[in-house]
């Protein structure tokens, strides 16, 4: 026994550009053959279905009964596309998310341990922010009690690092606003203005 659908009369009919017919909820319109994803037999609002109808009567988060696929058309290529795309770009979300939160801990790292090198060697300095600049390499932004380029007393770090953890280090000693070398008790001074 052979079964009648709406889709052997649509496969008659052939369905070329556009064809008028009775679409789920919206009476008579012209459709493009290639926005037809199905077609409802729910009594109330039987007709074909568009992709925007599946969207707005959320035919497929529902599972509805009523509705018979017509897989073979393109709207349903499309919509497993967009779906794929979809995926894609979260996922690379979450990807980019997770870099910057494993980044964010290796720079507080070599922070801390710039930090504890210099106190181990009874060195005055405090390391304000560190940014990686290459695959391996980082600048270290810090202050100290001397107001010159002082980067050349701290190499020792740089070299120390180097040899324990195979990254290399930049280190930068940070300015004020007016261009001169910052001190620590330019740091502090500036805190103290944040803070009141």
């Amino acid at each position: 026994m052979n079964v009648y659908t709406p889709y052997d009369k649509v496969l008659e009919n052939d369905l070329s550009p556009l064809h008028v017919h009775l679409v789920c909820g919206q009476g008579r319109n012209a459709v493009d053959a290639d926005s037809i994803a199905g077609y409802c037999f729910f009594p109330p609002h039987k007709g074909y279905v568009t992709g925007g109808v599946l969207k707005k009567h959320e035919c497929l988060k529902k599972h509805c009964p009523f509705l018979y696929k017509f897989f073979d058309y393109p709207i349903w290529q499309r919509m497993e596309r967009e779906e794929k795309a979809k995926a894609a770009h979260r996922a690379e979300r979450s990807r980019g998310k997770k870099m910057k939160a494993i980044n964010k801990n290796i720079n507080e790292e070599i922070r801390l341990l710039v930090q504890v090198i210099a106190e181990e060697n009874k060195d005055n300095m405090i390391v304000t922010s560190v940014k990686q600049t290459k695959k391996n390499a980082y600048t270290v932004n810090y202050v100290s009690d001397n107001s010159f380029n002082d980067w050349h007393q701290f190499f020792y770090i740089s070299k120390e690092i180097k040899r324990e953890v195979n990254i290399f280090i930049y280190l930068k000693h940070i300015k004020t606003l007016s261009g001169r070398y910052a001190t620590i008790d330019d740091l502090v001074a500036a805190h103290r203005q944040c803070r009141s």
